[in-house]
């Protein structure tokens, strides 16, 4: 299981770094507007942060709820990390990886309140 537990943390920083990638390909049909880049950028410093943080107790916490979801709630939980990753940069600014890994923590468990309340 450890595999998996570290494989499914590295997604994390695998996320940011494409999502860096989209951003710098947004920014290359719009080069007008530098939030891209600076977005992009944002989110390379903050998948190298996270793979250093790899050990720390936030990670343990992460995984932690992670390894505790249904399939259900793992695909819709997806969803919610792969669009605040794009909000990035323009509404959202974590500023370092701790930051971010929290943010992660705290979207798990708004969608545990949401669907404990449905």
């Amino acid at each position: 299981m450890l595999h998996s537990k570290l494989e499914h943390y590295n997604g994390a920083s695998r996320g940011l770094e494409s999502t860096a990638a989209w951003r710098r390909d947004v920014a290359a049909r719009y080069p007008e507007d530098g939030r891209h880049i600076e977005a992009a950028n944002r989110l390379d410093r903050l998948a190298a942060e996270v793979r250093a943080l790899e050990t720390s107790a936030l990670a343990t916490r992460l995984l932690e709820l992670y390894e505790s979801l249904d399939a259900d709630d793992g695909y819709l939980l997806v969803e919610a990390e792969s669009e605040y990753r794009r909000q990035i940069g323009f509404w959202e600014f974590p500023t370092n990886g701790e930051e971010y890994l929290k943010d992660l923590i705290d979207l798990q468990k708004d969608l545990r309140r949401r669907r404990s309340e449905a």
